[in-house]
């Protein structure tokens, strides 16, 4: 999703870095998920927030409609998607299939002010 396309506005906030072990590639691409996931269901004027939280766990912050509870496992599996705009329903599949393969995993809860906070852990270096 171009960021364009979306007319939100991406930020980064300031974390101390950590190091996690993984396949570059792979992780790049989870993150990029997350992240066009957030944009795709973040309104026009909107922002998405990529910050560290104090655990180590990389945090991408909505400010769209959220996920209810009865769909938070839901949502990481494959095909499986809450609206019909856009997408096959695969990039959250694969950011679990990710997080596991990496001995991590990926969640998803309320963001404060509403959206909703895509948490992605992975064991330490």
């Amino acid at each position: 999703v171009a960021l364009e396309q979306t007319a939100a506005s991406l930020t980064l906030e300031n974390g101390k870095p950590v190091r996690r072990h993984g396949k570059r590639a792979a992780l790049s691409d989870a993150v990029r998920n997350l992240v066009e996931n957030a944009l795709r269901f973040t309104a026009r004027g909107g922002v998405v927030t990529v910050l560290i939280d104090p655990a180590g766990a990389i945090v991408v912050r909505d400010q769209g409609p959220g996920v209810p509870a009865e769909n938070r496992e839901r949502v990481f599996e494959p095909f499986w998607r809450a609206s019909t705009g856009g997408g096959a329903g695969l990039g959250l599949a694969i950011v679990a299939e990710t997080a596991a393969a990496h001995g991590g995993s990926v969640s998803v809860t309320d963001a404060p002010g509403g959206g909703a906070d895509f948490r992605l852990s992975l064991p330490a270096a």
